[in-house]
């Protein structure tokens, strides 16, 4: 799934919500991002639906960002994802791996197990970067 960086908003304070000039770092208005991942949830406090999308951003980084930041280009989803109903209702598509409870907790530790995390890591976004490739074509 290939996306378009659109627009800005704010994410906290009196103006979330809002558009804004500026955006996260690591991306880049115009630019055009893999998308990773979505999640999409509701915040009972706020009584709306979040939908993020997980981009590979500007330093080749994943980055969960709202979705409304974002046009699709291509809405074909990659071959390796695969759908989770979270214990809160949350609906996230993403490679199986990642969808494991402990998998990005991993993926950001210090220990021997963000090494293997980081492997399967690699090998999901690979998947993904070759399907995207070879659908530019």
């Amino acid at each position: 799934m290939r996306v378009r960086c659109e627009r800005f908003f704010t994410t906290i304070g009196v103006t979330q919500g809002n558009e804004s000039d500026s955006g996260p770092g690591g991306l880049t208005r115009g630019e055009d991002y893999l998308a990773l991942a979505i999640r999409a949830e509701m915040q009972p406090d706020k009584g709306i639906m979040s939908t993020l999308l997980l981009v590979l951003d500007d330093y080749r980084e994943p980055q969960w960002v709202p979705a409304a930041t974002f046009s699709v280009l291509s809405n074909r989803l990659p071959s390796n994802w695969k759908v989770d109903l979270g214990e809160s209702g949350a609906l996230n598509l993403a490679p199986e791996p990642w969808l494991a409870p402990e998998f990005w907790g991993n993926y950001y530790s210090e220990d021997t197990a963000a090494a293997i995390a980081h492997d399967v890591y690699r090998k999901e976004l690979a998947t993904m970067e070759a399907e995207d490739r070879a659908e530019r074509v």
